[in-house]
């Protein structure tokens, strides 16, 4: 299963590129003026088969095609929002095109910078109720009882929350053949590595 050509469509929210790969001699030459995303895009393959999808957040594109010599095409697209963005990828075949395919989500991200003012934002509010505790630690009422009660069940729901927001990082449904097509081009790369 090698890669035979890869295409891109409104990469930067302009540029559609088509690469075909030269599989006789391995060897394929990209040529274009600067700034048309040549580089990206050879990035943008490497982050795929090295699994590194965080690449992916900040680059603007509607979709990746992923041509293979065996006629399966597996396309990339993703889903930004304010928290962060989901990569999904589907797959057709050239010799038995899909009326309509399902995408698997392989990759949710999050702005780190959103979640770090999330998470400060929780510990803020936890701190004032903790001062505000101590203020009233004196006093034990049914309020203050009920107060301690609802201080638990916020640390609970810290910790809850803080625990989702670490797994959710990894959440993927990603289909076995994408996890095997994936071993499969890591080790034609490295048969290809070794063997100039």
């Amino acid at each position: 299963m090698k890669l035979v050509k890869v295409t891109v469509r409104s990469l930067f929210g302009v540029f559609d590129h088509e690469i075909p790969f030269n599989i006789e001699s391995g060897i394929t030459i990209v040529i274009g003026e600067n700034g048309l995303g040549k580089t990206v895009i050879l990035e943008a393959i490497n982050a795929l088969f090295d699994e590194k999808y965080s690449f992916f957040g900040s680059l603007e594109f509607e979709r990746f095609d992923f041509y293979f010599s065996n006629n399966e095409i597996w396309k990339l697209t993703k889903e930004s929002s304010q928290e962060g963005f989901s990569l999904f990828i589907g797959r057709d075949s050239l010799s038995k095109p899909v009326k309509k395919g399902r995408l698997y989500k392989i990759f949710q991200g999050y702005d780190a910078n959103l979640h770090k003012m999330k998470i400060r934002e929780m510990e803020i509010m936890r701190r004032l109720e903790m001062d505000r505790h101590y203020l009233n630690e004196r006093s034990h009422n049914r309020e203050d009882f009920d107060y301690d009660f609802a201080l638990r069940h916020r640390r609970v729901l810290e910790r809850e929350y803080r625990h989702r927001l670490l797994s959710e990082a990894n959440e993927s449904d990603a289909p076995q053949w994408f996890l095997d097509g994936i071993v499969k081009v890591k080790k034609i790369w490295g048969q290809m590595k070794n063997n100039p």
